[in-house]
């Protein structure tokens, strides 16, 4: 292939906490979102959870974004079969749904207001520039909600706790009725929402691992059952729940 697969052409900018393409693409694979309600990333970095997502539901090859593969170079390499395979729309469809971003820094919506033009999805996926304290997911049930929260070195560790903590409230507040999904490599974070997943998915990408979790933010939930147990750790592969290893190296 020649430059590795996950480096999908369209990433003109990044952060340095952006998660890569192929890790993005496999989180909503695993989500089970198909393409059949609206799919919500109120932090949305620079938009590669967001573009993957649109890729998937307009059933639009990853690849096609890269302007040269390694195999090109071969001595029997065929340009018209490459030609007629990247010319193939017959996976497309159609998708009547909204795919929509918010980002508190005006840097990320930026960065990612131009890898999504660089994606030609420009007319696809909206992006609002918006605290997740102040971010109005769309009012309907069933919509997807996948976020990687901000949590690295500029935040003290204090800051990360609180912010983690305000996530919860703002979840039930205004997520009701939505699956939520949180990836993050900040295991004690994690343990700062006080929800209780219903899902946990330990995730390895590279010489970073994740955990994956699912929250059903349903209205009328009681307190207690939303609680998240004190004594939350790093789970096992070995422990009882949804376990999976996506690994792929950088």
């Amino acid at each position: 292939s020649g430059e590795p697969l996950h480096r999908r052409g369209y990433r003109d900018s990044q952060d340095i906490a952006s998660i890569n393409a192929v890790l993005a693409a496999g989180l909503v694979k695993l989500s089970g979102w198909d393409g059949n309600s609206d799919f919500i990333d109120p932090m949305c970095g620079s938009g590669t959870i967001l573009i993957e997502a649109a890729l998937i539901a307009y059933g639009i090859p990853p690849g096609v974004f890269r302007q040269h593969f390694g195999f090109e170079n071969w001595l029997d390499f065929d340009d018209n079969l490459l030609q007629s395979i990247y010319n193939d729309d017959s996976m497309e469809r159609d998708f009547n749904h909204q795919i929509i971003g918010g980002d508190i820094s005006r840097r990320a919506v930026e960065s990612a207001t131009q890898n999504i033009k660089s994606a030609g999805l420009q007319k696809k996926i909206e992006i609002r520039q918006s605290s997740v304290f102040d971010f109005n997911p769309p009012a309907k049930p069933k919509s997807i909600v996948i976020t990687n929260p901000p949590s690295g070195d500029k935040l003290s560790k204090d800051q990360i706790e609180s912010f983690f903590q305000q996530l919860s409230d703002i979840f039930k507040q205004k997520f009701v009725n939505l699956d939520v999904w949180v990836i993050s490599s900040n295991f004690e974070a994690l343990k700062s929402i006080s929800l209780r997943p219903s899902k946990k998915i330990i995730l390895s990408n590279g010489s970073l691992e994740y955990i994956f979790e699912h929250f059903a933010m349903y209205k009328g939930s009681k307190e207690g059952d939303s609680d998240k147990s004190k004594d939350f750790r790093k789970p096992k592969p070995t422990e009882t729940g949804e376990k999976k290893i996506l690994k792929r190296k950088s």
